[in-house]
């Protein structure tokens, strides 16, 4: 973050979050001094964590991350919908997004089940003023509907493939140029 932010480049890193990570009595301590150490705002990092695990020790969990909300860091509850968080417990969550687990979107363009599952979890995000990712978005059908629902962002092989930190700088900036070129043949505005 700090090398591609010293090239103009500002992106938001996600960064998963283990139960034993949770419980390192110096992480919040530890992660700051590497912000400082590499000139990274917190803004810039979001904190994944599964339900599973906020779920082992729900009233720590949460307290812990409070704190990394107080700091401005963004919190994801990852794959959510295959764990056992509950809606009350939700709302006492200081998380700012929600990422719906791949199994709900790799066959969404086929399987209707998924899609009411799908676009009832982007309502329910919303209506919590939560942001929301799509995980495992594989086809163009995919998109379309989560365009189509309202998703705020997308994740999957349909974009790429994990990269390492060296490539996604120049991924970054050929897929914007596609983008680009592909808009102005279509004589529409290019994406943000």
């Amino acid at each position: 973050l700090g090398e591609w932010q010293q090239q103009d480049f500002h992106a938001q890193v996600a960064v998963n979050l283990s139960a034993q990570d949770l419980s390192r009595e110096h992480l919040l301590e530890h992660i700051n001094t590497l912000l400082q150490r590499h000139e990274v705002k917190p803004e810039s990092i979001s904190f994944e964590i599964t339900e599973s695990e906020i779920m082992r020790d729900a009233r720590a969990a949460i307290q812990l991350l409070e704190k990394f909300r107080a700091q401005g860091f963004h919190l994801a509850i990852d794959d959510f919908g295959t764990g056992y968080s509950s809606l009350s417990q939700l709302k006492n969550m200081p998380v700012t997004e929600l990422k719906i687990d791949r199994s709900f979107v790799m066959q969404l363009d086929t399987l209707e089940d998924d899609q009411i599952i799908v676009k009832s979890t982007i309502d329910l995000a919303h209506s919590f003023n939560l942001e929301i990712v799509a995980e495992g978005v594989e086809n163009q059908a995919a998109l379309n509907l989560l365009t189509q629902w309202g998703i705020d962002w997308i994740q999957g092989y349909y974009f790429s493939r994990p990269l390492p930190a060296g490539e996604v700088l120049p991924w970054v900036i050929d897929f914007t140029a596609r983008q680009v070129v592909a808009s102005t043949l279509l004589g529409v505005d290019p994406p943000r």
